[in-house]
């Protein structure tokens, strides 16, 4: 009875995202200095959107 999930919409997942930014960055500082200097701040918190994206779009999905 009522096993499914509803699509987020997507201003559920600007929500969540704005909400976890402040640590998605400050992961990124932490790592920057432990990685290579060709891997900017910006490109790592990006990657680090993404990889939410990505899994809200699986929480969704199953």
């Amino acid at each position: 009875m009522g096993d499914y999930k509803v699509a987020m919409t997507e201003a559920e997942k600007e929500k969540i995202i704005n909400e976890s930014l402040p640590f998605i960055k400050y992961t990124a500082y932490r790592l920057s200095h432990r990685l290579p200097p060709q891997l900017s701040v910006e490109d790592l918190i990006s990657v680090g959107i993404m990889g939410l994206l990505d899994a809200l779009q699986r929480y969704t999905e199953g």
